[in-house]
């Protein structure tokens, strides 16, 4: 073998396959950290978009007045028609994928086929919204269930409402 200044063939292959970890390695956590950043700001606008929904849901049905009579029979787990406090006919229901009140959009990306409306009694027992009186009406719970795009994933936010203009005594229960 002769001296001569350089690399051996070896030593180069060597050298370019470190190299190419290296590089494996660095773009495969530079991938992850992007996902999680469009994961986390994703999450963060779901969050955004359920709170402003549910506190307005909350705000009217906090204050219902009553349940529309010509529609009653209409109520279920995704409709509800309801009095405000002036005294006009509300509609909340869920189409699709969107959760409207009165005709305004309030909440895009709802995943289907689920229950948004719960109601229950004092005693914890199911208050029908088609049959029983406005005054056995204790709490309205409200599940918004978004869907994610990115992730194919889905998350649930709620909510309890107990309306105040109905004959329930309004202090906390003993579980």
């Amino acid at each position: 073998m002769r001296n001569r200044p350089g690399f051996t063939l070896i030593e180069i292959i060597l050298a370019m396959s470190i190299l190419a970890f290296v590089g494996v390695v660095f773009i495969s956590a530079l991938t992850y950290t992007a996902t999680s950043w469009v994961a986390a700001v994703e999450s963060v606008e779901m969050a955004q978009k359920a709170r402003l929904a549910l506190t307005r849901i909350f705000v009217e049905l906090q204050e219902m007045r009553g349940m529309d009579a010509g529609h009653r029979a209409d109520n279920d787990a995704n409709t509800l028609y309801f009095i405000d406090m002036e005294g006009q006919p509300l509609l909340l229901r869920q189409v699709g994928d969107t959760i409207f009140l009165d005709g305004e959009a309030l909440l895009d990306g709802a995943a289907t086929g689920g229950e948004m409306l719960s109601f229950r009694r004092a005693d914890d027992s199911d208050w029908d919204p088609t049959n029983d009186d406005l005054d056995d009406l204790y709490e309205i719970g409200i599940r918004v269930v978004l869907d994610s795009q990115y992730l194919n994933t889905q998350r649930a936010f709620g909510t309890v409402v107990n309306p105040l203009y109905t004959g329930v005594a309004r202090a906390p229960r003993l579980q």
